[in-house]
């Protein structure tokens, strides 16, 4: 997981749909104050509510909540997610009398906006009525219910790009006057993500965390974007890199003159990393002989623990670790710094030419490779 990614899971989950696995954790004062008191039930009983109820949302969620205001969602999913998002704030509400620790009151709070912002992305007047009068309000608890209410607004103004300047700019002009809020940060990182109406939109949304929000979390969500553009700015140059491999040897890509290269970026700790390997197994199997060769990029503090690692699961491409990766604040092998990848499993390709290709392999692995595979390393004819 990214240092982006880890700020959109307090905020979104950045991926967004897995935001509703949020309230299973999750204990919120609702906005506006504490309610009348409530009848207690134990957590754990309203922990099972909530688990149920998300794993419906989960079943019915579209790929990407700037759909929820799509109108055939609406009609169809839409019409069955909206009242189980409104059970979710309830129970939330239900949890915050419960007997719970104070940290989870954090993760609760944001977790309920987050279903109150789907709510108002649907189109639920109710909803939206109540962040708006809780945004009048004074103090932290104002500021957030008018940040939540801006990011339901602009996920339903997703195709509008006049409506989201409007909100953009009103985000603006919160976040100057209040430049320590994490609210601020987790919800325009959201919208830099999803559901902008034009990409200067998503731009902008970053650069009002960069010009006007001073806290640390405003830092590491800059630091993580930057390094994701200039990922980007690398595809379509050339790139060549080596070190140390496993067993104490030299390597450097341009061995690999006139193939083409996956680079797997990985750990054997590394839970998504070992449950893909057997796709990017059957990858190598398939390809090795039409041109395809591999470098594993390990973030392993161990030579012993990968070489048996690599042995075991008969992993015979090369694999480079560091001689620096010596225990747990070190693991991180220098190549993933240089090119900005604090996130595994994580992959990029390399064409015959020696030109990057994609920093983002691993989504249609197979696919990219084979595009890539079929390409001569002969210049065209001129």
């Amino acid at each position: 997981m990214t240092r982006m990614q880890r700020i959109g899971a307090v905020a979104l989950c950045v991926g967004l749909a897995a935001a509703v696995a949020l309230p299973a954790f999750l204990r919120a004062a609702p906005p506006g104050g504490k309610t009348a008191a409530v009848k207690s039930r134990s957590p754990s009983t309203i922990n099972d509510d909530l688990n149920a109820t998300q794993a419906q949302i989960s079943k019915l969620m579209p790929p990407t909540p700037a759909l929820l205001a799509d109108a055939g969602f609406r009609a169809g999913d839409g019409a069955k997610v909206l009242p189980l998002l409104k059970k979710m704030i309830g129970l939330l509400e239900e949890m915050e009398h419960a007997d719970v620790d104070d940290g989870t009151v954090e993760s609760a709070r944001r977790g309920r906006y987050i279903m109150m912002a789907y709510s108002v992305a649907l189109g639920d007047k109710e909803t939206e009525t109540k962040l708006t009068a809780a945004a009048q309000l004074k103090g932290d608890e104002g500021v957030a219910a008018a940040t939540w209410l801006s990011l339901g607004r602009w996920l339903t103004a997703s195709k509008d790009a006049a409506a989201q300047q409007k909100i953009i700019d009103d985000v603006g002009a919160l976040a100057k006057a209040n430049p320590k809020s994490e609210e601020l940060v987790s919800v325009l990182a959201a919208m830099s993500q999803v559901g902008a109406a034009t990409p200067e939109l998503s731009t902008k949304a970053l650069e009002i965390v960069r010009t006007n929000l001073k806290s640390d979390m405003a830092t590491e969500l800059i630091a993580q974007a930057d390094a994701a553009q200039a990922q980007k700015d690398m595809i379509g140059k050339p790139l060549t890199f080596g070190g140390r491999t496993s067993t104490g040897g030299k390597f450097s890509t341009t061995e690999y003159q006139g193939k083409v290269v996956l680079v797997d970026f990985w750990a054997t700790w590394c839970g998504p990393c070992i449950a893909g390997l057997p796709e990017v197994k059957k990858v190598y199997a398939d390809f090795h002989g039409k041109g395809l060769e591999m470098v594993g990029v390990s973030c392993d503090s161990a030579d012993d623990v990968l070489n048996k690692f690599i042995a075991e699961n008969s992993m015979p491409w090369v694999q480079l670790r560091d001689s620096s990766q010596v225990d747990e604040r070190t693991k991180w092998h220098p190549i993933a710094k240089q090119y900005g990848v604090d996130g595994i499993p994580a992959m990029f390709l390399i064409d015959r030419k020696g030109v990057l290709r994609y920093v983002d392999a691993r989504e249609d692995l197979a696919k990219k490779v084979a595009e890539l595979v079929a390409e001569s390393d002969k210049p065209a004819a001129k």
